[in-house]
């Protein structure tokens, strides 16, 4: 038994989701969201203006997925990320105080 279940994201994605048996299930994800855009920046504290890193991705995304990689390669949780547009957004990194380093940034294409 096979049955597909296609789900229209929008108007160049789609998610289809095939039920193979009653415990088996295959799911297909075509378009801009398996082949979504991302941005990545490396960047050091005097990138920082008083703890906040600006970020200009250009991804044209209304809510991105961030990841934020300390200089040992650790991800670590900004106190907090604003979204100004669905091309940049403000990240608060004011609790890790001097970053020593070079950190890294990447951004994935959202809606």
């Amino acid at each position: 038994m096979s049955d597909d279940i296609n789900v229209t994201v929008n108007e160049t994605d789609t998610i289809k989701v095939t039920v193979i048996e009653t415990d088996t299930i295959s799911v297909t994800i075509t378009g801009g969201i398996a082949g979504a855009s991302n941005y990545t920046l490396a960047f050091t504290n005097s990138d920082l203006a008083s703890g906040i890193l600006t970020v200009t991705h250009g991804l044209n995304a209304k809510y991105p997925i961030l990841e934020i990689y300390n200089d040992s390669d650790k991800i670590v949780s900004p106190d907090d990320i604003e979204y100004t547009d669905v091309n940049s957004c403000s990240i608060d990194l004011t609790s890790w105080r001097t970053l020593t380093g070079t950190w890294h940034i990447t951004v994935l294409g959202g809606l």
